[in-house]
């Protein structure tokens, strides 16, 4: 039997796999590589917003609400875009 193709690359699977098991700096890591080959807006966001979950489980809350802030405006493009 064949794996069931997905229409996402496979870093970001693999960013949504480890987010779920609330590995949260493995899925930051893992997307590090992705995003400074294709400088996309996307993939930046989802690394701001993965680190401040990383923050607050550290204690530092503030830290992770400074972390989301760009955020919003940054997790909204595509994967391959830089919007």
């Amino acid at each position: 039997m064949s794996a069931r193709p997905t229409p996402f690359p496979a870093p970001l699977e693999a960013f949504v796999e480890l987010f779920d098991q609330e590995a949260f700096w493995a899925s930051h890591e893992v997307l590090e590589g992705s995003w400074r080959e294709t400088d996309s807006d996307f993939y930046h966001g989802l690394i701001l917003y993965t680190s401040a979950f990383v923050h607050v489980r550290r204690g530092n809350r503030s830290q992770g609400s400074t972390r989301t802030r760009p955020t919003n405006r940054q997790a909204c493009g595509p994967p391959g875009g830089t919007s």
